[in-house]
This record gives C-alpha cells, structure tokens and sequence, in this order.
C-alpha cells in the first residue's frame, strides 16, 4: 500500500507510470464501491466484522459475527459473545440474550468470561445474591469498552445504594446521567438519585458538601437533601423544638423549600423537574394524634423497663412545642390476654393511636387483634412471620438488627474476611446467626465461628482456635517429640483474617478483648453489639475493651444531639444505665416519630433523626434503625462521625 505522506524526494524519483497506476486504481476501486452504503475493506470475515464494529456500524458487524460462528465450530462460542455484544448495543436485547445462553464460558478465555457475566448482568440473566460479588463482578467503569460504561456506572449505583453507601451510590448514578440518555430516562436517574441520597441525614449532606465545588452536580443534590430533611423534619432535631403553636412541616413548607434551591441552582439538571414528583407525590402533612394509648407492662416481669420507656416517652413530650396529644397508660402485665384487653379498652376510651406493647408475645396478641383502623406503633417484632394489618408498625430494639447494621459497617471498612467468637446462648445465636447470614449476603466471608460459655472465665482455647494458634501449638508438640528436645515458638494469628465479630455481652468482652492480644491479635480489628457496653463511663473499667468498634443507640454514643442527654437522664431517673438508657431512647423516639409516619410510609428510604438510630420504614411496616458506631480508646468511647451516611 502508497504511503499517505511521502518526502519530496521520493515524489520525484517515483516514475510518471507509477502515479498514474496508482490513480487508475483508486478510480476502479470507487467505482466498485456500492452508493450511499458502508464501505469495508477487509482481508478476512474476522477483519471485516472488527472493522465494522470499530466504525459503529454494529448491524453489519452482527452478521459477520453469526457467520463466523457458524463457520468455526471450535472459536463458535467466541464469535457468538461478539454477536451478543452487537446486538446489545443495537437494542436488541432478546436477541443478546439468545446469543448468551447459547454460550459455554467453559470455552471462553478469562478475559471474553468476564465481559459475558456484564452482558448477562446487564441483561438481568444472572443477579448475585450476593452485593460484594456483584460490584466485584462489575470493577471499575475504566474498565469496559466506552458504550457500556454508562450502564456499569447504573448497576454499581443501585447495588452500592442496597449496600448502605448512598453517597458513593449516587456518584455512580450521575456518572450514569452524564452519558447521553433518551428525556425518560435522564428523568428517571434524576428521581434515583434523589431517592438514593435520602438516607442521609442533613448533617451528614452538609458535611459531603465539602468533597465538591459549588458547580458540581454532586453539589447541588446534597444541598436539595440538606434543605428538604430541615423542612420536612423541623422541630424533630433534639434541642431545636419548635415554639409552642407551631405546625410540623407540610407540602406547603416543602414547595418553598424546593422553590428556594431552584433560584440557589438555576442551571442544575433537576432544577426544571417536577421536585415534588421526584419525591413521591404523596402529601407529607403531618401531625400529632389527639389521643394517644400507650400498652406497658408496669406489673409482671419487666417494670423497670417498662417506667424507662414511659419517662423517655413523657420527656419528648414535655420537650415538644407543638400541640400535645393527651396520654394514657395502661398496665399490661405480663400476660398477652391482658395486653389485648387493654388494647380493647384502649379502643374504647377513644385512642386514636396506641404505642406498644413491649414484650414479644404480647405484641403478637395485640397485632392478630388490631385491624389497623386504630393504627399500633409496636415496641418489639411480634413472634410470627405473617404481616400486621396495614397501619400497624412493628419498632424494637432487636439485638438481629444490631448485628446486620455491624455486617454492613464492616463490609463498608473493607473487612471481608472474618472469624465469629459468639456466647453459646440463645441471645448469642440469635445475633451471630443474624450476622453471619447478612454478612454473607453483602460479600463477605466467614472463615470461623468459635462458641463460648458466657459464664466462663478463661476463653483462651476458644480464642486460640478462632485464631488459628491451636494448630501451630500441635505442631510444636510433634516437632518436639520427633527430635526428643524442646522447641521454642511464638505463635500467631492466622494470615487470613481481616477481623472478628464478637457477640458477647461486656463481662466477658472484657476477658476476651486482652487474650486477643495475649495470642499477638491485639491490632485484629474487632467488632461487637451494643452489648459490649454497658453504659459505664468508667475509664479504667473500660480500658480491657480498647480497640474494640461497637454500634449504638445515638442517644449513648452521642448524647449533646438531644434534650435530656444520657448523662442528664441517668441522674434524674431510676432504671437507666445500659440497656435502660437504650429503653428511654426507645419511648423517646416513640412519641417523637408520630407526626412523621405518614411521611416515612410515603418515601419509604427516608431517614427519621432518631435517639435510637436513623429510622427508616419498609412496606411491610417495620421500622428499622441504623445505628452509630463509636471505638473504645483509652477506656472512652469515641463516636465514629464518618458511618452516618449508612442505611438499612
């Protein structure tokens, strides 16, 4: 082939025949050429259905493609993904479906593998239990041919916004919009977006502002949540009540928030949407209920818990400004006949919502009688899979819950291989089960689990085996008996372990915690219930739990967000301390969230500032909570700031 550019020199040199050879047959070759159609030259089918496919023209790239794999049984399965790969960038998505199940990945290089599992994600033919081994399967966008960068960017958005990273999650999403995307579709991402970013409470928005300039797309989202969460939940805040008169938000309160980021953001992609659409259309009006019933077992076997739910229920109400419901107690003692019975009483004084009961059989008594006319806001989860009746919410402080809001944390810190060290009660299977289960669905691994008795006092054997130590100590025992002399050895820990999950309560967190480091695993990073702590604030107490990363109940972990704080609490009440104190949150957050239910039923990943966590409802009416996380370091408990971006 003529060289494009040639030297001076050699123009001359070449004889006047040559030139004119050269232009005959450039002639005859355009003359060949079909009108108005594609031309390919080509040597080979193979370079011929590149060449299309390098110049975009996938229709005839996907016949070349099929005509190869019909013509070459042994590479069949390689041509076949290529003809996937055409089809799915023609939009005919059945077809690349067709083509993948017609493929055996057994035949397929790693690297042609790896690009089959996209097109199959795309395509919704696989979809990985698993979130970690879906966004492991995804890698980075970079790493895709450019037509299907957007599409990664989308998928790892949704699969990080279920893994509890709404920010992260939303950065992919407006990656995903950058690309050029049919009005439908650009709109529909926007209201993603929006719904993703949710989760985030206001604070946590203002704190990301930081991360982007005020041009950003990023930027301006963050700001749309920080306005809406301080519209929608003013007065909710602790220490920011509202003067006595004043309503709780309503659609009123939220278009003027919306009108004032649109004149903040006038050139912002959602600026000319429909905001209140994006949000859900629902009205959020909300309000407190006239008559309130509340259902405690002040008698029977739980009264101390009982008199803490009631005075942290009696102290958000006495805090809050706006109009007051009127209360009333009833006693349901530790029977859940009686539990019903007062329900029923409850209905006929003239309730218009009733919280609790508290203990789980009653809770389940109360929800097979309540028909959801007289809506129950349920202290604990009843005992039976079967659904309450709409209206009807369940909210508790369920030791599972803790356990999967600890998963996701640890998935989050990048700790993906773990051992269990659980109490071989009832209590400890219940929460490793709950971990271990929600753990692996997130992508990790649990490499060990190790029981112990919660009563012991020495939990050596147990962390040596968790730890792997017990093995090399067998092995020093053979070696010393083969050559009939001591030898000498330091254990440590196994290679492979990127942390420990310990479900035990704080006495014997305690003793664990230092024989960790006995066995060279003091710097392992360990993660626990709120369980390991106890509420004292005793340094030296504390010092044998240092190192070790628990979640909680934001009214202990950090007490000046509210009105009383713990410490205030526990010296002007009975019962608080540990788990009292977490009960008090319970009854505050119980009188608090009543005018934002219908709100949280409408939007449904909406966050509620909560004393015992972020809350957020579900369809099946369960209020969950996403705890904070604090460390023990020299015997004091250090809030986490940065894990309040998670959600359930």
């Amino acid at each position: 082939m003529t060289p494009l550019l040639t030297s001076n020199s050699a123009r001359r040199a070449r004889p006047l025949v040559t030139d004119l050879a050269a232009l005959l047959l450039a002639l005859l070759l355009a003359a060949c050429a079909t009108g108005g159609g594609p031309t390919r030259v080509s040597r080979d089918p193979a370079s011929s259905a590149q060449q299309a496919y390098d110049l975009g023209q996938y229709d005839l790239a996907l016949e070349d493609f099929l005509a190869l794999a019909q013509g070459s049984p042994e590479e069949a399965d390689r041509w076949r993904l290529r003809a996937a790969d055409c089809a799915w960038l023609l939009g005919d998505e059945n077809l690349a479906v067709d083509l993948l199940q017609q493929l055996d990945t057994q035949r397929l290089s790693p690297v042609d593998r790896r690009f089959a599992n996209l097109l199959s994600l795309l395509a919704g033919e696989i979809n990985p239990s698993s979130i970690g081994v879906r966004l492991a399967m995804l890698g980075r966008p970079e790493s895709w041919p450019a037509p299907y960068r957007p599409q990664v960017h989308r998928l790892r958005g949704r699969a990080l916004a279920q893994n509890g990273q709404p920010y992260r999650a939303a950065q992919e999403l407006v990656a995903f919009g950058q690309a050029p995307l049919d009005p439908q579709t650009a709109q529909e991402n926007r209201a993603e977006i929006l719904r993703t970013l949710t989760p985030l409470s206001a604070r946590r928005a203002l704190d990301l502002l930081s991360q982007h300039q005020p041009e950003d797309e990023m930027y301006g989202w963050l700001a749309l949540v920080a306005d809406i969460k301080n519209s929608l939940f003013a007065g909710a805040q602790a220490r920011r009540a509202l003067p006595p008169g004043a309503a709780p938000a309503s659609q009123a309160d939220l278009a003027e928030t919306l009108a004032a980021w649109r004149l903040r953001f006038p050139r912002h992609p959602g600026a000319g949407d429909a905001l209140e659409d994006l949000l859900g259309g629902a009205p959020v009006q909300t309000a407190t209920p006239d008559r309130v019933a509340v259902l405690l077992p002040f008698s029977g076997r739980f009264p101390a818990a009982a008199r803490a739910v009631r005075d942290g229920l009696l102290s958000a109400y006495f805090d809050d400004g706006r109009r007051r419901a009127q209360i009333q107690f009833y006693d349901t003692g530790s029977d859940p006949e009686t539990a019903v019975s007062m329900y029923r009483r409850a209905i006929t004084d003239g309730a218009d919502q009733i919280i609790g009961p508290l203990e789980r059989d009653a809770v389940t008594a109360v929800l097979l009688e309540a028909d959801g006319s007289t809506p129950v806001l349920a202290l604990n989860h009843q005992g039976t899979a079967a659904p309450p009746a709409p209206g009807n919410l369940q909210f508790g402080l369920l030791p599972e819950e803790e356990a999967r809001s600890i998963a996701r944390h640890m998935i989050n810190d990048g700790l993906l291989r773990v051992a269990v060290m659980t109490a071989s009660d009832a209590w400890g299977q219940r929460v490793s089960n709950a971990f271990v289960e929600h753990f692996d669905r997130l992508g990790g691994v649990v490499l060990e689990v190790q029981q112990f008795q919660p009563l012991a006092q020495d939990f050596g054997a147990q962390v040596s085996a968790l730890l792997g130590t017990t093995s090399a100590e067998l092995r020093r025992r053979q070696i010393a008996r083969a050559f009939g002399f001591p030898v000498g050895f330091e254990a440590f820990p196994r290679h492979d372990l990127d942390a420990v999950f310990l479900a035990a309560r704080a006495a014997p967190a305690r003793l664990i915690k230092p024989q960790l480091a006995f066995f060279n695993a003091g710097n392992l990073p360990v993660y626990a219930t709120s369980h390991v702590f106890d509420g004292t604030r005793d340094r030296n107490r504390n010092r044998d739990l240092d190192g070790i990363t628990f979640c909680d109940a934001p009214f202990l972990l950090d007490p000046d967000r509210f009105t009383p704080s713990a410490a205030e609490a526990e010296a002007t009440f009975a019962d608080l301390g540990g788990i009292g104190s977490r009960l008090f949150a319970l009854g505050m957050d119980a009188y608090r969230v009543l005018p934002y239910l219908n709100l949280l039923r409408s939007m449904g990943t909406e966050a509620f500032p909560g004393a015992t966590g972020q809350l957020s409802m579900d369809a099946a009416g369960y209020l969950y909570r996403n705890l904070s996380c604090a460390q023990i370091r020299g015997g004091r408990v250090v809030l986490r700031r940065t894990d309040e971006n998670l959600s359930s």
